[in-house]
């Protein structure tokens, strides 16, 4: 079964603490306040969203994997906290630049990285 324009609300996810594989892709519904409990998070897509912003991100210390492709609200604030990640997809984020990559210098690997149409 294929469930279309379900709407999430920013409570759906508050118990959910030990949850650690997410995929929020093209979910404009959700905001800050739906990931902020979610620490646990190894793997997390956010590819098109327009909701959330660097205050969750930075939360989410745990991630391995983390999608933000065309998240136009995030920056390269939260990116240096993100020590765990081995991959990271920041393609076609407006506010995200090559210069960006220096916040990610806690990191001691990170195979993949997809930066295209960065500014």
């Amino acid at each position: 079964m294929v469930v279309f324009d379900l709407k999430i609300r920013d409570d759906s996810f508050g118990k959910l603490t030990a949850l650690t594989y997410l995929d929020f892709g093209n979910n404009r519904d959700i905001t800050d306040a739906s990931l902020s409990h979610l620490t646990a998070l190894t793997h997390l897509n956010l590819g098109w969203n327009t909701n959330i912003t660097d205050k969750s991100i930075s939360l989410l210390t745990a991630l391995t994997e983390l999608h933000l492709g065309r998240n136009n609200q995030i920056t390269h604030a939260s990116l240096g906290k993100l020590t765990a990640l081995t991959y990271l997809h920041l393609g076609r984020n407006k506010n995200i630049t090559d210069v960006s990559t220096f916040e990610l210098t806690g990191l001691k690997i990170l195979p993949f990285l997809i930066m295209e149409e960065v500014c």
